[in-house]
């Protein structure tokens, strides 16, 4: 599920079909992206599962299969995410 979302996710901020997006796509190289398209994912992905991404690992991430990786450990990491984050504030 995760990969699947990254993908859109990835493939809807750089302007491209989903199915040309795959886990081994070089993010530069293949699909074009630059560091303000990698932060711009960053932030969507933070905002769909409620999770903090670390900005130095997608900054360093080459494929998209890095940034499903990258997802996967903020969502079993330390911390429990933005959700404990809002739940201190209220």
């Amino acid at each position: 599920m995760e990969a699947e979302i990254v993908r859109q996710i990835t493939a809807g901020v750089l302007g491209l079909d989903p199915r040309s997006v795959r886990m081994s796509s070089e993010l530069v190289r293949d699909l074009g992206a630059n560091s303000l398209d990698l932060f711009e994912i960053a932030v969507l992905l933070e905002e769909k599962f409620l999770v903090r991404i670390d900005r130095k690992r997608m900054q360093a991430a080459v494929t998209a299969g890095d940034i499903t990786e990258i997802l996967t450990d903020a969502q079993n990491g330390s911390g429990a995410g933005i959700h404990a984050d809002r739940r201190k504030r209220h």
